[in-house]
């Protein structure tokens, strides 16, 4: 037994000999997992010699292996002879350990392992990903957004601070584009920019864009990057960063407008502006508008006083309320008489504020020329008394409200009144009605939706006010809502009429018919039972045509109202005043009103009685109130909305200064004046300044500071700047930059101190962001596994090398670097036989040119040798200056390993080669000798060398039988080694394919008749092919010798030959074994069978469907299979009509 098994092990040996010496290990375990096969490689794999291996078992190789990934697998596949492939990592016996990928395949003497070591690779690919994670962790750190896009700009990475500025986590991003996220306008406008730049392969630098932020609102956001360039120079998108700079922008704007309008607003002010002194009443400055409303020159207007410009029984009353509004107890006082030079009187709103600089108070008087409006609110007022409508104005940005003289006497609140708020105005209202107007109040300001209803208002008689309001909204040019406006109708009388008129209807329900109104009963059916006589009157039909019908007389666009209302009414709900248009029978169109109630007998509804009227006369009234209303309605819209825009644009130049702005007076430092930002920025009310120093409010040491520094301005006369003032505030301690001036008397002595304040604090925490950024690219700069370095594009020298820059060039500083210039790191030819010095310059100029280029280039070290290297060189822009940054990568051991491995190629194609010639050889020298012993035996059989007997016979059959056999084999080896030689010979003739079948056909009839298979044939005329007859006769008979092989007794092979495309396509179908999805891509390999056991159940070695394929793909063909395991199986081939043979042609390559 054991030395069958030596001999065994020798056969196996020299059959895998060609394994011996690839790079890969090859090793063949048989069923009791013992090594009968190890080559070369195997040996550096498995640390042990082959003679260590080979005969023994797996477990005395390495204990414990049974437990392992690897001897399942191997169990696996010995189990179900299906290949598997792995990553094994191996500990040998020392506990070092080596990474293999595995394939583990059946073969029949168990199973053949080939291993491939990939310790180094997965050594790399680790050190790869740690070093990976550690970018990606500087990359989180930033506070700007990280960002990579693919060529159709979608995302492919997002640093987190995208949450952050943003509000999106990353995965919500990635797979869009940042398009996707802008208001549409701005999304047009950054893709054309960015698609020019996509076109140029070009940088992006600052690029700002307007982002909406998840929550709604807009976020300015400012990107720069570059393109992605593969090692085959194609574009593969983008990579770069996105900073927010939305409060820089938001301020600079701001700070320019509020300046702007600060120069414009005493100039060219729409209304009069004057100040005076408070004392002696006389004019020291005015603008235009107040000389022109006058009827004055400037210069006459600064000789006159308040005394002067008001008539004098109306003198009295105004420096009463001047008085009162320099107090601060009133703002605005309200159509007071003003004389202007010529004697004529017009009325105004004068608004004033007080100024005190140094020891004297001014007043600064606003005058609006009230009088048109005056006039028209007046006309106003009275046409809301004749219509009991009243309106009122809600501006949302002020929270103001106004209420015409109408709106208040609905309501029942004095002229005088304090204007309540609408919270408080809601409650004005029985629950239930303030419910329905707050709802419809909020969905107008959420939709824009209009609303009416009928509300009833609160009031101590029993039935209570009722109000029609209605109310709609106002949008400023952005499309926002600012204004809610509307009206409210007294309709309490006209409730009341509603509510008699239902117990009259429900007392007399049945009226004479005398009545102008229509009387009508209907059943629960909708049936018309009674009409009365009015009906032809009131809306055009007799009653004897309705009666008895359901009625189909409404108007088109009125039909789903009365369907709803009947379907309601045959449910026993009443219903009053329903108005809709009847289609009379005369063809016009009549308005009536419809009411109605149920009347039940014992718990049923029996009937419904209808009283209709015509109301022609009321819809054309109600139709003229309705349009006299809206021209009301919009005056009082249009004027209120106009006030109150320039009443709230005065008040925000002065509230919205964004910097905090204060005033002190020169002797004491007292705060007199204080705008909103500052009451913001330190967190108390501007009334708490007024009147107290620096010392009220901050520590002595930060006082003195503050207070000396407002000596040294009020002492020197001059503007002082503070470009760094620290402040402690409820929000912890701000950064000031602060301005100080000095504001002086006529005598130029100083009176007051103005301040001016910016809070810096984001800025200067941005810019420690931007330097702590700087810091991480400089590190990661410095350690960069390429070299970096920047080039002068004029005078092409180099200006800076990171140190890998240094270490590969040789150069022992960056000064010694900086001295050389591309030509001096590089051979005097490239590769390409090129000059160093032409080839340089064409490269950078097309970095210049496009932005950035990527190529191969040959440098060399100082006082060493060449090496192969990439190069990325892009344009970048810095201070205003353009210069090339170069990424080079030293990449001789991949081009070394090019280099192997194309000479393993070649020396397996060689191998490949010599393969196939010897099989050709081996197949023509067999067959040499087979000829004349088959003839020889044929001879025998025929009895030209005498007579034999029936044992002769039989045996002489049986070797001439074998000896067809072993002909036919030893043909099907060389036909398949010319194939695979691309020498297949072939004799083309013009040839019918319908005969060729035929002939076939009829060729393996004999062998289908011994399994009782029948094979039907069927064809269209198709054109006469130019094939080899012989061959492709050869094709159909292997075809239907593996149909006939592979079939059961009794049954069926169907040839078929039809035309498509331009081609011949014959299929032989077959109800066979058939094969599984996963053998239909290998029966077509040399020596490749279905199973094993159909091996050997069926003779043959496999090469039949590769000839096939062979002379098929000669003439220009296909051939595959269509196949379901246990379903049959069919091959198809296809010839061109043209073939690609020539007459002269007697092989082709395949």
């Amino acid at each position: 037994m054991e030395e069958d098994f030596e001999a065994f092990l020798h056969l196996v040996a020299e059959k895998y000999a060609p394994l011996d010496n690839v790079i890969e290990g090859a090793q063949i375990i048989d069923g009791e997992y013992r090594y009968i096969y190890a080559n070369n490689s195997l040996e550096k794999h498995a640390r042990k010699k082959r003679s260590e291996l080979i005969g023994n078992t797996m477990a005395e190789c390495y204990p414990g292996i049974e437990k392992t990934e690897l001897f399942s697998k191997i169990k696996q596949v010995l189990k179900t002879r299906k290949s598997v492939s792995m990553e094994n990592v191996f500990v040998y016996p020392d506990g070092s350990k080596g990474t293999f990928l595995l394939s583990i395949n059946p073969v029949s003497e168990g199973v053949l392992i080939f291993s491939q070591d990939i310790t180094k690779t997965k050594m790399s690919e680790d050190l790869l990903k740690r070093s990976e994670k550690r970018f990606r962790d500087i990359v989180e750190s930033t506070s700007d957004i990280i960002w990579e896009v693919d060529k159709d700009a979608k995302y492919t990475y997002l640093s987190s601070s995208v949450k952050d500025i943003l509000g999106y986590r990353p995965e919500e991003m990635i797979g869009k584009t940042h398009f996707d996220f802008m208001p549409p306008g701005e999304a047009k406008r950054v893709k054309a920019i960015y698609d020019s730049l996509v076109k140029k392969r070009a940088p992006m630098k600052d690029l700002g864009n307007w982002t909406l932020h998840k929550n709604g609102s807009l976020v300015l956001l400012e990107a720069s990057g570059n393109p992605i360039i593969d090692d085959f120079g194609n574009f593969r998108g983008y990579r770069g960063t996105n900073r927010d700079i939305t409060e820089k922008e938001i301020f600079l704007e701001k700070l320019q407008e509020s300046e702007e309008k600060f120069k414009a607003i005493f100039n060219n002010a729409v209304d009069g502006v004057v100040l005076a002194t408070l004392n002696s009443k006389k004019f020291i400055m005015a603008n235009d508008a107040f000389c022109n409303l006058l009827g004055y020159t400037r210069e006459e207007v600064l000789r006159l006083g308040v005394n002067d410009i008001h008539p004098k029984k109306d003198l009295s009353y105004a420096l009463k309320q001047f008085k009162l509004q320099a107090e601060g107890k009133i703002k605005i006082v309200s159509n007071l008489p003003v004389v202007r030079k010529d004697g004529s009187i017009f009325y105004a709103d004068i608004s004033a504020t007080s100024l005190k600089l140094g020891d004297e108070i001014f007043q600064i008087g606003i005058f609006r020329d009230v009088t048109q409006w005056r006039k028209t609110e007046k006309d106003l007022e009275e046409a809301q008394q004749i219509a009991h409508i009243g309106s009122w104005n809600w501006d949302i940005p002020t929270d103001s409200i106004v209420w015409s003289a109408e709106y208040r006497r609905i309501y029942n609140i004095g002229l005088n009144d304090p204007t309540p708020n609408y919270v408080n105005h809601l409650k004005a209202y029985a629950p239930k009605y303030a419910k329905l107007l707050d709802a419809a109040v909020k969905t107008a300001m959420e939709t824009g939706k209009p609303y009416e209803l009928e509300l009833m208002y609160r009031k101590p008689d029993i039935y209570g006010k009722w109000i029609l309001a209605r109310g709609a909204v106002k949008r400023d040019v952005h499309g926002k809502i600012v204004c809610l406006y509307g009206t409210a109708q007294d309709i309490t009388e006209r409730k009341k009429t509603e509510e008699k008129l239902q117990e009259s209807e429900e007392k007399y329900k049945l009226i004479s018919e005398s009545s102008n109104a229509v009387m009508m009963l209907t059943l629960s059916n909708k049936v018309v039972s009674y009409l009365s006589p009015t009906s032809l009157e009131v809306f055009g039909w007799p009653a004897k045509d309705l009666v008895g019908t359901v009625p189909d007389i409404f108007y088109p666009e009125d039909i789903p109202l009365v369907k709803k209302f009947l379907s309601e009414a045959v449910k026993g709900m009443p219903g009053k005043n329903l108005r809709y248009r009847i289609i009379g029978k005369n063809k016009r169109v009549y308005w009536v009103s419809h009411s109605w109630n149920p009347i039940y007998e014992r718990g049923k509804l029996k009937e419904i009685v209808s009283v209709i009227i015509n109301i022609d006369e009321i819809k054309k009234a109600e139709d003229e109130l309705i349009r006299e209303k809206e021209n009301v309605d919009k005056i009082v819209i249009d004027r209120t909305s106009e006030l109150q825009k320039q009443t709230a644009f005065l008040n925000s130049v002065v509230e919205n200064v964004p910097d905090m702005i204060f005033v002190k007076d020169a002797k004491d430092l007292r705060f007199e004046l204080f705008n909103k930002a500052g009451e913001e920025l330190l967190g108390q009310k501007r009334e708490n300044f007024y009147g107290k120093n620096d010392y009220d409010f901050f520590p002595k040491k930060q006082a003195n500071f503050f207070t000396k520094k407002d000596r040294d301005v009020l002492d020197k006369k001059k503007l002082l700047d503070i470009p760094e003032e620290p402040i402690k505030t409820p929000r912890g301690e701000r950064l000031l930059h602060t301005k100080k001036i000095p504001i002086l008397d006529e005598k130029k002595s100083p009176k007051y101190l103005l301040g001016i304040s910016e809070d810096i604090t984001d800025l200067k925490a941005s810019e420690r962001k931007i330097l702590e950024s700087e810091k991480k690219y400089r590190i990661l700069y410095e350690g960069s596994a390429d070299a970096i370095m920047t080039l002068d594009t004029v005078s092409f020298k180099f200006t800076s090398g990171n140190p890998m820059t240094l270490k590969m060039f040789n150069c022992k500083d960056e000064k010694e670097f900086i001295s050389l210039g591309p030509i001096d790191v590089s051979p005097k030819y490239q590769s390409d036989g090129e000059l160093s010095s032409v080839k340089a310059k064409k490269m950078i100029n097309l970095a210049v040119k496009n932005g950035s280029n990527y190529f191969e280039w040959t440098h060399k070290r100082i006082g060493d040798g060449d090496f192969p290297a990439t190069v990325l060189l892009s344009l970048v822009e810095k201070d205003g200056k353009k210069f090339l940054q170069a990424t080079v990568r030293d990449i001789s051991s991949d081009v070394e390993a090019k280099r192997k491995l194309e000479d393993a190629y070649e020396k397996l194609k060689e191998l490949d080669q010599m393969k196939n010639q010897f099989l050709a050889f081996t197949s023509h020298e067999l067959k040499t000798p087979l000829t004349p012993i088959l003839i020889q035996a044929q001879m025998l059989q025929e009895g030209y060398m005498g007579n034999l007997s029936e044992q002769q016979k039989n045996s002489v059959d049986l070797i001439t039988r074998n000896m067809k056999t072993l002909n036919q084999l030893i043909g099907d080896v060389l036909d398949v080694a010319t194939i695979q030689n691309k020498s297949l010979k072939v004799i083309p003739e013009d040839s019918e394919m319908d005969i060729i079948a035929k002939d076939a056909i009829s060729t393996v009839s004999a062998l289908a008749e011994q399994s009782h298979i029948k094979i039907s044939f069927n064809s269209v005329k198709t054109p006469i092919l130019f094939v080899d007859p012989f061959r492709i006769k050869q094709v159909f008979t292997n075809l239907l010798s593996n149909a006939i092989k592979f079939s059961p007794e009794n049954s069926h092979i169907h040839v078929e030959i039809s035309k498509r495309d331009n081609q011949v396509v014959v299929s032989v179908k077959d109800e066979g074994i058939g094969i599984s999805k996963e053998k239909q891509s290998e029966i077509f390999k040399p020596f490749s069978q279905i199973s094993p056991s159909y091996k050997l159940k069926h003779k043959g070695v496999g090469l039949g469907l590769t000839i096939c394929k062979g002379i098929v793909e000669t003439h220009g063909g296909k051939i595959w299979v269509e196949s379901e395991k246990g379903k049959g199986s069919k091959f198809i081939f296809t010839l061109p009509f043209k073939s690609p043979l020539t007459k002269n042609s007697e092989s082709l390559n395949t």
